[in-house]
């Protein structure tokens, strides 16, 4: 029998989702978060609730369920080469925080096989894609030059589908599945990368837990998919629903944002689409709006940028930006697009204040 893997996650909200489906797979976690959050942890207060796959009951995934329940750390105390993979949950910005920003210089350094489920790509991914100049990339990113000693043969992305909220409770952790789509995992250059993400898809397949009338398997499943491209299947719908739910008075819901004038809505998904077949992506890989406005009309929450945005945050993902910055290249533009670029740049400037 393989010894159990060890994985470290970056973030104990939406890396909850993906990191109690690996403990509950049988192998061993550690979440890196705030100090309240590893007080819950190691209490055994986590918990990640999700659909079953055939009924439409929820189930409950909880350290009893692990052989090895997980285990919280602060930044400062990781070892990285202790791990076979570090999956990165948190936002782009949150990265060059004291301790997380001299933990990512270690794992960088000790060649650890590193994958994202963030919604904003990493120069280490994107760099693969698309090639922007320094300039651009001081805009996008809050730090880019925290990415250079990645090995990008090392390092892969996910479309980060699934959608999660996390509940406050008394004495729990507690982040529950509203939209229980797959990580699907762009492939790694390197092949004994490539084989533990294999190895980790096919153990979370295996899982099942207590339901009603029997056994059942948890929904959200990890996939190694054939394409590079998968993960900006996720950009039309980031910049047509998340971008679009601030408003003057208070964020609406990524329903409201895309329900509110369809046809606008429409004409910015397809735009989007196009810039990315134009970079390569397959048609096939990515989501057709009909598709989209499906899952859409059940979000029936803010996203977690316009959140940030109205909460005063003074740095966000600014994957707005970077799509703007990717389709001029192509000398293309889009007036809502232009103007979201401008609104959040705008709050930015006015929580710095």
């Amino acid at each position: 029998m393989s010894e159990p893997l060890r994985v470290l996650f970056l973030g104990a909200s939406y890396g909850v989702v993906l990191g109690m489906r690996v403990a509950a797979a049988g192998h061993r976690v550690v979440f890196v978060c705030r100090e309240d959050e590893i007080r819950l942890i190691k209490a055994g207060g986590l918990a990640l609730e999700v659909p079953a796959r055939e009924s439409p009951e929820h189930l409950l995934i909880e350290p009893g369920h692990c052989a090895f329940p997980p285990d919280a750390s602060a930044p400062e105390a990781v070892e990285p080469h202790d791990f076979d993979l570090v999956c990165l949950a948190m936002q782009e910005p949150q990265y060059g925080a004291p301790g997380i920003r001299e933990l990512i210089q270690r794992i960088a350094l000790a060649r650890v096989t590193c994958l994202s489920v963030m919604n904003m790509p990493l120069p280490p991914y994107l760099n693969g894609v698309v090639e922007l100049d320094e300039a651009v990339q001081r805009k996008i990113f809050n730090d880019p030059g925290l990415w250079q000693q990645f090995d990008p043969a090392l390092f892969s992305m996910a479309s980060a589908d699934p959608q999660a909220t996390r509940r406050d409770l008394p004495g729990r952790l507690f982040v529950a599945v509203n939209l229980p789509t797959n990580f699907k995992v762009a492939p790694f250059r390197d092949h004994e990368s490539q084989q533990l993400l294999e190895r980790l898809s096919a153990d979370i397949d295996l899982v099942r837990l207590p339901a009603t009338g029997g056994l059942s398997h948890p929904r959200v499943r990890l996939r190694a998919h054939p394409s590079r491209f998968v993960p900006l299947a996720k950009w039309p719908m980031l910049i047509t629903g998340n971008f679009r739910c601030m408003t003057g008075a208070a964020p609406r819901s990524i329903a409201d944002a895309v329900m509110t004038d369809l046809a606008l809505s429409r004409d910015l998904y397809e735009w989007v689409l196009d810039i990315c077949l134009k970079l390569g992506a397959e048609e096939t890989t990515m989501i057709p709006f009909d598709r989209y406005l499906d899952a859409a009309r059940g979000l029936s929450l803010p996203s977690s940028v316009a959140r940030g945005l109205f909460a005063g945050s003074t740095a966000v993902e600014r994957i707005d930006f970077m799509v703007q910055a990717i389709a001029q290249r192509s000398g293309m533009s889009h007036p809502a697009l232009d103007q979201i670029v401008a609104n959040v740049s705008s709050t930015l400037e006015q929580n710095r204040r």
